[in-house]
């Protein structure tokens, strides 16, 4: 049993003795089980030069990081073997980090000091690798933590800089990471995060963090309600599978939070090569993500294959930041090559009491990305359940938005299988930013579809490059229209289910 996987599944061999198959029973070394003491010290110097180690069923109370370096596998008993985060333990700390994750201020590096922020040399030296986490439950007790005094300034270098709140499982510059079976719970930021060694966030679109985390799996997890950010998220790393995972924030819909925005698997800042398959995303703001923020470099190269987003407030988002930062077209600042395959979004609705997003729903918005492909989506429409808090009465916009420079998208074979109707549809199904170009639409089919135009091109000039082949929807009202442009009726009549609709726009 002497062997680690790396994100392919390849075994690695990481050298681990032990008795009897292999791990080493931490029971045996005097730790304690019963959530009595806590163990952070104790496991900490027990696993300091790594190897293989078996956690039996229990409750491992920490009240310090646990760090775990190199060459070692973390393996426990499923559900029943349970690291809590203890309520004394500051915010600003992980539940579980790596060892170039361990210092609270190694999250804030540069590649170079800069502006107050430390350089990562000051931190790492080297990159981790060959770590195993598997089979337990952990459990970031944000509900019991301290989460308004904590430690959130840094000021190492002169310059007070904020920190952000710890993560449930921290994996910063390392590669050749396995997590599998792991159920990560209520962490105060995310509940599974891997970065890479630096930070990029605000140092400019073609900034490359240095140390940038690879060849890394997280398989077969579940990860719930964290209090603030992302169930499972990435950042400035590449080559990272994420296989069928689960990921749920039932605590978004039913007004536990008056102000969080929890999404599902955030591809984010300077992430690249990523796949992430046969996943479930419940209850989130945004379902599934791939983007940037403003400043920084966004993600490309990604991949959601037989993806789930039930529940969800946003299905899809991709999204880079601000219009004015592309208008030379720079390639790097913008989210690209991202591919939606075989997924699907189950009874989308809005839960308003999430103040920053005002519970809007759509199915997909698209900000500034270029070489987006959308093949065989399949929507189940249906009413927003009762018990949902919608505290702002905002309507449910369903539609597909392509905003600021978005170039090269295509839809092929969307499927709605409920009709759209006026309360849902206060703008198109699918809307075209006026800076959006070269958009195709094939084989769209709506179960029915009434109250505004099916899509609307909002900038009639030489840029846009519309083609729509086939469009199949039932008529609901005389009035129902197909397509506007800037503003202008181009199409008036739907055509009836079974009919096909070839039309090629080109405005000249």
């Amino acid at each position: 049993m002497d062997f680690l996987y790396d994100y392919l599944g390849n075994r690695l061999d990481i050298g681990g003795s032990g008795s009897g198959d292999g791990f080493h029973d931490v029971t045996t070394y005097g730790i304690d089980n019963t959530g009595a003491t806590d163990v952070s010290d104790a496991l900490n110097v027990l696993i300091e030069n790594g190897g293989m180690f078996y956690f039996p069923p229990g409750l491992y109370l920490l009240n310090g990081q646990l760090v775990v370096p190199s060459n070692t596998w973390i393996k426990g008993a499923g559900e029943q073997t349970v690291f809590k985060a203890a309520n004394e333990l500051d915010a600003v700390y992980h539940t579980i980090c790596n060892n170039n994750a361990s210092d609270i201020s190694a999250r804030l590096c540069r590649n170079e000091a800069a502006n107050g922020y430390p350089a990562v040399s000051e931190f790492i030296s080297d990159y981790d690798s060959n770590i195993v986490l598997m089979d337990f439950k952990v459990d970031g007790n944000w509900q019991g933590r301290d989460l308004i005094n904590w430690q959130k300034t840094y000021t190492g270098h002169g310059t007070a800089i904020n920190r952000e709140p710890g993560t449930n499982i921290e994996i910063q510059a390392a590669h050749n990471v396995l997590i599998e079976n792991v159920i990560a719970v209520n962490g105060i930021q995310h509940n599974i995060n891997i970065r890479a060694g630096a930070y990029c966030y605000g140092m400019g679109i073609t900034y490359e963090c240095l140390l940038p985390a690879y060849q890394c799996t997280i398989r077969n997890c579940e990860a719930k309600n964290e209090r603030y950010d992302d169930c499972i998220t990435t950042h400035d790393c590449h080559d990272i599978l994420i296989d069928n995972c689960v990921v749920s924030v039932e605590n978004n819909a039913n007004g536990t939070y008056s102000s969080a925005v929890s999404n599902g698997f955030e591809i984010d800042d300077g992430s690249s090569f990523v796949e992430v398959r046969n996943c479930h995303s419940y209850y989130t703001v945004a379902g599934f993500q791939a983007k940037g923020h403003d400043n920084t470099p966004p993600a490309h190269h990604i991949t959601f294959r037989n993806c789930t987003a039930e529940s969800t407030m946003l299905g899809f988002s991709l999204a880079c930041g601000p219009d004015t930062e592309y208008e030379d077209g720079t390639v790097a600042g913008r989210c690209r090559n991202i591919d939606i395959i075989d997924c699907s979004i189950i009874r989308p609705y809005a839960f308003s009491n999430v103040t920053n997003w005002l519970g809007t729903l759509l199915f997909m918005d698209i900000k500034n990305a270029l070489d987006v492909t959308v093949n065989n989506l399949y929507i189940e429409n249906t009413d927003v359940p009762t018990w949902v808090q919608n505290n702002y009465g905002q309507p449910l916009r369903t539609i597909f938005y392509m905003r600021g420079r978005c170039n090269n998208v295509k839809f092929d074979g969307v499927q709605i299988t409920n009709p759209i109707t006026n309360d849902q549809a206060n703008s198109a199904l699918f809307i075209v930013g006026q800076d959006s170009a070269n958009v195709i639409l094939r084989d769209i089919v709506l179960c029915g579809f009434t109250g505004n135009p099916i899509v609307r091109v909002n900038k009639n000039d030489a840029k846009h490059f519309l083609t729509i082949d086939g469009i199949y929807s039932e008529r609901l009202a005389a009035s129902d229209k197909v397509l506007q442009v800037a503003n202008t009726t181009s199409e008036s009549e739907i055509l009836l289910k079974g009919s096909r609709l070839n039309m090629v726009l080109l405005e000249q």
